[in-house]
């Protein structure tokens, strides 16, 4: 009786099952890049809904690398703020130190309470002021030795107000402060947005490993 036993296998199945078990790690490695990169997302979402309030934390994105799921070799996850320069702008505001100054010297109206409400950014202008008010206009008053405020005066009554509409003016007197103007003002820095990163970058081999046994599975 032999002892050597010749087994003879067709080279083209043996690749395909190459094939086969590469992609499905491959895509696990996709999975994972998603996932870790949706959970930091949802992170900094909460972290900028509970530091800034307003609508702030909608502006946060998210995108992986390649789209679906689509085994790659290299995939990357990213994460940015959608929106304008002032979008941008608030969110640096609330998660970097910093300092804010008026172009040309210029002063910088900094809201007080009775400003009330706030804006997506989760700050208020005083022409978004007025605009919400229109029965009220903003003037400056000068204080020796103090910081110059933006004061409420009732404008004069018209019977015809061209269909203006604005928030309900309860509780605002005349001359009452609404914004006060500084030189410049320290950006908030109430959260960091590396730690957030950081903690995604370490859960990545943990989250393969669930990803590659369930591709075995």
């Amino acid at each position: 009786m032999a002892d050597d036993v010749e087994l003879l296998l067709p080279a083209g199945a043996l690749d395909a099952a190459a094939d086969r078990i590469a992609r499905r790690y491959l895509r696990a490695g996709t999975r994972t890049i998603a996932v870790v990169t949706r959970r930091a997302e949802q992170r900094l979402e909460a972290l900028t809904r509970a530091t800034a309030g307003g609508n702030l934390w909608r502006a946060w994105r998210s995108s992986v690398y390649p789209k679906g799921d689509r085994p790659a070799r290299d995939p990357v996850g990213e994460i940015w703020v959608e929106g304008n320069a002032r979008s941008q702008g608030a969110m640096r505001f609330w998660s970097e130190p910093g300092m804010i100054r008026g172009r040309d010297g210029n002063w910088l109206p900094v809201p007080l309470p009775a400003a009330g409400g706030r804006n997506r950014q989760g700050l208020i202008s005083p022409h978004e002021w007025e605009m919400s008010h229109p029965e009220w206009r903003l003037d400056l008053l000068w204080q020796p030795g103090k910081r110059p405020l933006l004061v409420a005066h009732r404008r004069q009554r018209r019977r015809d107000t061209g269909g203006a509409r604005g928030r309900s003016s309860a509780g605002i007197t005349e001359g009452q402060p609404i914004f006060a103007l500084v030189r410049d003002v320290p950006f908030r820095n109430a959260f960091a947005i590396a730690p957030v990163i950081r903690i995604a970058e370490a859960e990545i081999p943990a989250e393969y490993a669930r990803q590659a046994q369930s591709a075995a599975s």
